[in-house]
């Protein structure tokens, strides 16, 4: 596994970085991570460390009962402006301040590879899952092609952007992580950063880079799993008759 580290206490980083420019995705990405689930109204969903609240303002709107979690005041600032109707709570990913088994849905979507003990975040979210619930983890590759490989290419070094911790693992890492600290994985798919758009800023973004267009026409849909950017693990709680 590959670890970068900067000389910042992750809680003063991340506010310095929410304070100056932020951490957002395109709205599109949250929709199609949605949209691959069985959603029902009324079910609980914690999103660990939620940065801006994006997923969750979306989740909220489908009826959803939503909570957000984040080590960064900064972030929930601007969560708590953008979101209605969502929880949130300042804390750790590696201590949650919640009860066992309470959600129907646990998200960690390119978080967990920033934290201190990864295996201890990893813990604290099967213990706050229901037995029935489902866990949605999305991990970096170390060997994405459109992303670390063509990135080492360009520049001779990885990528880093900047956070406190940084993180890359192959799936066969990423998956042992996952299963020993009490998930199952139940299905495993690739990600390369953007989706066909859903939002009309999406469409704008893309109508201003038109080779990203031909990238996704006609070189991401053959990128095999392990040369994808990332990965999204969709898990369910490790039981006593688990297989």
């Amino acid at each position: 596994m590959i670890e970068i580290r900067h000389p910042v206490v992750p809680r003063r980083g991340y506010d310095r970085i929410y304070d100056e420019k932020g951490i957002r995705h395109a709205q599109s990405h949250f929709h199609w991570i949605l949209s691959r689930l069985p959603l029902k109204s009324g079910t609980r969903l914690l999103d660990m460390s939620c940065g801006e609240g994006q997923v969750l303002g979306l989740a909220a709107r489908k009826g959803l009962r939503t909570f957000g979690l984040d080590i960064s005041l900064s972030a929930l600032h601007l969560a708590k402006k953008q979101t209605s109707g969502t929880s949130y709570a300042l804390g750790d990913g590696e201590k949650l301040p919640y009860r066992d088994e309470v959600f129907d849905w646990v998200f960690n979507l390119g978080s967990l590879e920033h934290y201190e003990h990864p295996e201890q975040g990893v813990r604290e979210l099967t213990r706050v899952l229901k037995s029935e619930g489902t866990a949605l983890i999305l991990l970096p590759n170390s060997f994405g092609l459109i992303w670390n490989v063509f990135h080492v290419w360009r520049t001779g070094d990885i990528f880093d952007d900047g956070q406190p911790i940084q993180r890359y693992g192959t799936r066969n890492e990423w998956e042992a992580l996952l299963e020993e600290n009490g998930l199952i994985i139940w299905r495993t798919i690739g990600y390369n950063g953007r989706t066909f758009p859903r939002t009309w800023e999406d469409f704008k973004w893309y109508l201003k880079r038109p080779r990203k267009v031909l990238t996704s026409l006609f070189f991401l849909p053959f990128i095999p799993l392990n040369g994808d950017s990332m990965f999204i693990f969709f898990c369910r709680k490790k039981t006593p008759s688990s297989p």
